[in-house]
């Protein structure tokens, strides 16, 4: 069964022992009906964390911990409910976006937030409700996804298990260096884990700049130092780096020249502006660690309409024309967040699967391509974009760029920086 409330929703199975189970059950609000044979017990749905039930799931996990491991666990899985506030005891896992909304607006009501509720007819959301089911990856919460044994995980990759291949490194699923330190893959093999860390080095790279600026660390807790020809920039701690009125630190980057180690910003000499030169990518290699984000954390339900995108990710494989991505004005949000939509409608002029992929000021919407359940029409921009638009309406209000990211040709990141003369001096 499944506990849901606003704050939490966790499985709980006491399996095997019916007279453990039943006196589990016992512990919540409940009532008794006659049947042919015997009465039945039955548990209310709405339920409310108060703690005599808080002191009886103590004394319940006192008496039987020893015996399930997972019943160990069961005093935090309930404190994350919240004192005094209501949940919901489910017989499955509202899946479901729209049922999962209206259960939500339901504890919203019992818990007296009703000004909380969240109209799902409302004209900027409906269309996507509709049409797609939400899967919110939670960068906060420690998860593990896959096989917990390395001796059965199979890489949903390569498609190889532990007697080909070894699970012995860490695989995150979104990179580590843009803010990841919780989400790891455990079907992820060593050899695609190294492979896939030189496509995402260079979507990491692409974002040095932001990175730096908002003191997003790489996997050694290393803030990236950004060099070019005549000197460097990097983030240092600055003594009046905080806004007026709020603890809040302004995000800002120290730039220095080789020649004389001057800070341009506090120099009477400061260029108007400079041009600095970051490396080169391929933006099919951007696209390819999006989409690898994507496939990382999507339910192992989904993967097999995925076979060839995953035969394009982990092949060298190029294709020369791939759905447009849309890069829009994120608002600020220092590490990465990840946002899956899954068609649940069968509606094919949608795409099945999209991402939203959100990293300091951007964010990027784009198709996981060549899904079974996808045909061509998504590679017409025109088509693609009118279909979004209708369906992401507060995205396409923040659109910045429309992003072909087809081309397998390195080409060069550079950042054009402006620089205004400031009366302030800046102690390092």
């Amino acid at each position: 069964m499944y506990f849901m409330s606003l704050n939490t929703l966790f499985i709980c199975e006491i399996d095997g022992n019916i007279e453990i189970r039943n006196e589990f059950l016992n512990i919540f609000d409940h009532f008794m009906a006659p049947t042919i044979n015997v009465p039945t017990l039955y548990i209310k749905a709405e339920q409310i964390y108060n703690q005599k039930l808080a002191d009886n799931i103590k004394s319940f996990v006192d008496r039987h911990k020893n015996e399930k491991k997972e019943i160990s666990r069961l005093i935090e899985s309930f404190k994350k409910i919240g004192i005094d506030k209501y949940f919901l005891i489910l017989q499955d896992e509202p899946k479901d976006t729209l049922l999962r909304l209206y259960l939500e607006n339901y504890l919203l009501h019992l818990d007296g937030e009703k000004d909380k509720i969240m109209n799902p007819n409302n004209e900027l959301i409906k269309p996507l409700l509709d049409n797609y089911n939400i899967k919110n990856i939670d960068f906060a919460k420690h998860t593990k996804i896959g096989e917990y044994s390395q001796e059965k995980r199979i890489c949903r990759f390569c498609g190889k298990s532990k007697l080909d291949v070894n699970f012995n490194n860490k695989a995150h699923a979104i990179s580590e260096a843009l803010g990841n330190k919780n989400i790891i893959l455990n079907e992820e093999c060593d050899d695609c884990n190294k492979y896939f860390s030189k496509i995402e080095e260079e979507f990491i790279k692409l974002h040095n700049f932001e990175r730096s600026l908002f003191k997003i660390p790489n996997k050694d807790n290393k803030l990236p130092e950004i060099k070019f020809e005549n000197g460097k920039m990097l983030n240092i701690p600055l003594q009046n780096s905080f806004t007026k009125d709020s603890n809040k630190e302004t995000p800002h980057l120290s730039v220095f020249i080789k020649e004389k180690d001057v800070q341009f910003e506090n120099s009477n000499n400061t260029p108007s502006n400079i041009t600095i030169h970051n490396g080169e990518i391929t933006p099919q290699n951007i696209y390819k660690a999006l989409c690898k984000f994507a496939l990382s954390v999507v339910d192992k339900e989904y993967l097999p309409y995925f076979e060839n995108t995953i035969k394009w990710l982990r092949n060298d494989l190029e294709i020369d024309k791939l759905p447009i991505v849309f890069k829009c004005r994120n608002f600020e949000h220092p590490s990465a967040e990840l946002i899956l939509y899954i068609n649940k409608s069968n509606e094919s002029n949608l795409p099945f699967l999209i991402g939203d992929f959100r990293i300091t000021f951007y964010r990027y919407l784009f198709v996981v391509p060549l899904c079974s359940k996808d045909d061509e029409r998504f590679l017409n921009n025109e088509i693609l974009e009118n279909n979004l638009k209708n369906i992401f309406k507060p995205h396409f209000k923040h659109l910045l760029q429309k992003m072909d990211l087809s081309s397998v040709k390195l080409i060069k990141i550079n950042y054009n920086i402006s620089f205004q003369q400031s009366n302030e001096v800046t102690k390092l």
